[in-house]
């Protein structure tokens, strides 16, 4: 018998798999959108990712199929199953590398926190060739990893990644709390209002207690749509809903519980992304938002400090569960099996390793990359597949549709021409029927060909603005 789970623990399950990789962009992604238009996109971006989703829920529930990947592959064949495998590995491995890059990140400013409190020097400059540095700490992390993304068994990994969801909630809270602080001390505006010099600065990092410090902030930047592909990353998960689902003890629910659970993730992402704004742009710090939220403030914060623990621990223990989900997809399709040998894994292991450890060496930009892997991967899971698969599976419906209602009238116009019982009329307005029919199915081409458009707009915006 199959195990089957209430729809509280489907909307956990929801939750859970979406709410990670980003959480720490979101500020810097609402500073680079403006506040106000970072509210509108994380709501429409969130409304569209839920649409788009549950059609492929619709789809595949019809057709009975638990896989994505084989409703792509009957309609594009064996070049789509191909495509969609490695898209989906693909987006996979972009937020692996978000995941070193974090990691390092934390790793480095724990390292060089515990030099301070015990030397009183900096271990080296933190971006810098010329000595010890994040650049070269990658390196370090990669052979743990390596013997992470090697262990055999899933339990263990799984197990190992159980954890994450107590770090992430951390996190989470940590950010609300900034951002409410923030609020609670400063007073913010927008630029149209002069502000006293005195007023813009506050030397005491995080320490400020200045009441009513006036802070400047945007409602809408020209770069916008930065934001969205961070945001598409963040409402990714339309590669494995229907496995989520399927294990529904009550089916018939899957569209109620599917609402619940983006909304979930959407107040979460709208309170992090705002309530981050705030707490980053006020609380005496000065410089702009940086990509991680965490490098806003000093090695030698305490708080600071505990949060980069708990996110190194968070990234170290879901790397190896992201590696499996790739190793599992990729080998499952040409060797029938996740482990085919040990060598197999250890040469895998070796390269996704070195890929996201020089990613993380020479780009760490985990904001940009996040963008990028979103709104690449997003424009074929998130806005061309569902659409495509809407359009193909409900078109031949439609077109059955006008074929009987054709038929049905040829056979009422020769029951006309024997019984003369059907008037002109009655003729004109099945006509007409026929008319709107096609004209409404039209229109939902249309409509949902816009959503693939929009899906391209964010791609290309990602490298307008790099």
């Amino acid at each position: 018998m199959s195990y089957k789970q209430n729809s509280w623990v489907t909307v956990f399950s929801i939750w859970n798999t979406m709410i990670g990789s980003t959480v720490l962009t979101m500020p810097w992604g609402m500073d680079q959108a403006g506040v106000l238009a970072g509210m509108l996109m994380i709501i429409g971006i969130g409304v569209l990712s839920l649409y788009t989703c549950s059609l492929i829920m619709k789809v595949c529930t019809r057709y009975k199929s638990d896989d994505v990947v084989e409703m792509v592959s009957r309609m594009w064949g064996k070049k789509g199953q191909v495509a969609s495998l490695y898209m989906s590995c693909l987006v996979m491995l972009g937020a692996s590398m978000v995941y070193n890059v974090l990691m390092n990140s934390s790793f480095y400013d724990i390292i060089d926190g515990i030099s301070l409190w015990t030397t009183d020097n900096d271990i080296g400059c933190k971006t810098c060739w010329s000595g010890f540095s994040s650049r070269y700490t990658p390196f370090i992390l990669m052979g743990c990893l390596m013997v992470m993304v090697n262990i055999k068994e899933k339990q263990k990994i799984v197990k190992i990644n159980s954890l994450g969801i107590y770090f992430v909630l951390t996190i989470t809270i940590f950010l609300i709390f900034v951002g409410l602080r923030a609020i609670t001390l400063d007073t913010f505006t927008t630029d149209s209002e002069h502000i006293p010099d005195s007023d813009k600065k506050c030397h005491h990092d995080w320490n400020c207690l200045k009441h009513n410090h006036k802070v400047e902030i945007d409602l809408v930047k020209p770069n916008f749509l930065l934001l969205s592909g961070i945001l598409t990353l963040s409402y990714f998960i339309h590669n494995c809903i229907v496995i989520i689902m399927k294990n529904n003890a009550e089916p018939e629910k899957n569209g109620r519980d599917l609402s619940l659970g983006y909304l979930a993730v959407g107040v979460c992402y709208f309170l992090i992304g705002t309530l981050g704004y705030f707490g980053f742009k006020g609380n005496g710090f000065t410089q702009d938002i940086t990509q991680n939220a965490l490098d806003m403030f000093a090695s030698t914060n305490i708080l600071a400090f505990i949060m980069r623990i708990v996110l190194f621990t968070q990234m170290f223990t879901v790397y190896p569960m992201i590696m499996f989900l790739v190793r599992s997809q990729f080998f499952g399709y040409y060797y029938g099996t996740d482990y085919p040998s040990r060598k197999h894994i250890f040469i895998y292991s070796l390269v996704v390793c070195s890929a996201t450890t020089l990613i993380a060496s020479v780009y760490p930009s985990v904001g940009v990359i996040a963008g990028i892997v979103g709104a690449f991967c997003g424009l074929y899971f998130v806005y061309i597949v569902p659409v495509c698969l809407y359009l193909y599976y409900y078109d031949d419906d439609a077109r059955v549709k006008v074929q009987e209602e054709h038929s049905m009238q040829l056979m009422d116009d020769k029951d006309m021409q024997a019984t003369d019982a059907i008037s002109n009329s009655d003729l004109k307005e099945d006509l007409g029927n026929r008319r709107n029919h096609k004209i409404k199915w039209t229109t939902k081409k249309l409509l949902h060909l816009s959503i693939c458009v929009f899906g391209v707009a964010v791609l290309l915006f990602q490298f307008l603005t790099v």
